[in-house]
């Protein structure tokens, strides 16, 4: 369906929107545009997000808060030492200033105290479960004139359950390898916000694999670092999305782990042509 024809679809309509992620987000958008404020878009709304109104809070780039190895410092590790865990234990009072600096913004641009909008988790949370969503620009204009409306309901009414199902969990090593089932590979199923770099370095893995590089150790110590990776989700991913298989906080991390298992340096990662 193209734009034109969208439009409209929704003229005139009285349109509800459930979800407030980046999907949701767009259509209301849409929609409000259409319809302004005589035909306002309702966006039903569970769980409040940190959406960002810009990539860059105050002018400060997130990717100097959350996407270099400096930020990775400051989170628990899957298989870290003793040197990195005290490290991240010293240095989680700025890991804790990161987030509420980026909240902050959120809130101030946002003005979420009086639309009734502010989460009830963490920034670092939302980043580390893979949700972060950049809202169309002008959203909360169009809320504050009225063209769209957001309604917060109650978290069991019309939506599935909320927490942890350990049978939904898929345990993968290296984010793509079932130890009891090393046949079988699974490419993109665990996300980073290098979403297509990752799946290429997993490809390359992958490959090396096959051809007899390297080998895979015993499952026992495949099943180990998968628990210890599952640790890691549960102490920082909102506890709705810890099943997400999200490496976005560590995914530099991940890749380091990946380039020694190849024998790559991986602090200067080769090509992956």
């Amino acid at each position: 369906m193209d734009s034109e024809t969208a439009a409209n679809f929704v003229k005139g309509k009285q349109v509800a929107v459930v979800g407030f992620q980046k999907s949701g987000l767009d259509i209301a958008m849409e929609c409000s545009m259409v319809n302004g404020v005589e035909h306002p878009c309702t966006v039903v709304i569970r769980t409040p997000h940190w959406n960002l109104p810009d990539f860059s809070p105050w002018g400060l780039n997130l990717g100097y808060l959350y996407l270099n190895r400096f930020s990775e410092l400051m989170v628990h590790k899957p298989g870290e030492g003793m040197l990195l865990s005290l490290l991240a234990t010293t240095l989680s009072p700025l890991r804790w200033a990161f987030s509420k600096y980026v909240e902050y913004y959120i809130k101030h641009k946002n003005r979420l105290d009086k639309h009734g909008m502010v989460p009830d988790h963490s920034f670092l949370n939302e980043w580390s479960s893979c949700s972060i969503a950049v809202e169309p620009e002008g959203f909360y204009n169009r809320v504050e004139e009225g063209s769209i409306k957001l309604i917060k309901r109650a978290k069991t009414l019309g939506f599935s359950k909320e927490g942890s199902d350990d049978s939904a969990a898929v345990p993968l090593y290296g984010e793509c390898i079932h130890p009891r089932i090393p046949q079988l590979a699974i490419i993109g199923f665990s996300e980073s916000f290098a979403n297509l770099y990752t799946s290429e370095i997993r490809c390359r893995w992958l490959a090396e694999l096959l051809d007899g590089k390297f080998e895979l150790p015993s499952v026992k110590i495949m099943e180990k670092d998968i628990e210890e990776w599952d640790e890691y989700k549960k102490r920082y991913t909102y506890r709705k999305y810890y099943r997400r298989s999200c490496i976005a906080a560590l995914h530099i991390w991940h890749h380091d782990q990946l380039c020694k298992d190849m024998g790559w340096n991986p602090k200067r990662k080769q090509p992956l042509g």
